[in-house]
């Protein structure tokens, strides 16, 4: 969960103030390419199967960086308290930083609190947005998604939110990065988890920012 170590001082202040909105779009165009690659390009089959493998790896990235600007924004926009996010709700600072920290407006509650979280795997996602905005982070994504509030289209096909398709998407990423396997599936499965996980961050900044909202004061 939080970093043991020393803060990273230089990493915090390095942090940009991209908004979501960039970053969604960024990332957006380069997994379209990828897509559009993979369905009309004739390659070989290495070639396919390293575009796949990329495609999960980078999606699971995207969740992660989204997670933790959007934690960043909530603590520092909304003056959120993070309670229980840590151990003994304690981070390791050294006093050697004490006045880098003092001084410099770009180090924030919320700067230090999201480079300290490790968001790759969906069990910390639900702790964190838990402990911060609601009881039950996922329970709250669970019951938006079930109203199709929000969906995607994509080769002329709707596709909504689907849980299981979520968690997998965390499962292959971790098989491709410590067992070194590979994927296993065609082009439509790859739509799915690129849906998939842009619905998620859909529901995710929709709950986060209401939650939000009623439980903090806009700076």
């Amino acid at each position: 969960m939080a970093n043991k170590g020393r803060l990273q001082i230089d990493e915090i202040i390095q942090v940009t103030d991209k908004s979501i909105q960039d970053l969604f779009t960024e990332s957006f165009y380069e997994l379209e390419q990828i897509l559009e690659t993979l369905k009309t390009k004739k390659l070989n089959s290495k070639t396919t199967t390293g575009l796949k493998n990329y495609l999960i790896i980078r999606l699971v990235s995207l969740i992660e960086s989204f997670c933790k600007d959007l934690t960043r924004k909530i603590i520092d926009g909304y003056h959120l308290e993070p309670k229980g996010i840590f151990e003994k709700d304690e981070i390791k600072i050294s006093i050697l930083d004490l006045d880098e920290i003092k001084k410099n407006e770009k180090i924030t509650v919320g700067r230090i609190i999201s480079k300290e979280i490790n968001f790759q795997n969906p069990q910390e996602i639900d702790f964190v947005f838990s402990k911060l905005i609601c009881d039950s982070f996922f329970s709250q994504v669970k019951e938006r998604a079930n109203t199709k509030m929000f969906s995607m289209k994509k080769d002329g096909v709707d596709y909504f939110f689907n849980w299981d398709d979520f968690h997998e998407l965390f499962k292959i990423r971790h098989g491709l990065i410590h067992e070194m396997s590979d994927v296993n599936f065609d082009y439509n499965k790859s739509v799915t988890y690129y849906a998939n996980s842009l619905l998620f961050l859909s529901y995710a900044l929709s709950i986060t920012t209401d939650k939000a909202k009623e439980l903090g004061k806009i700076k």
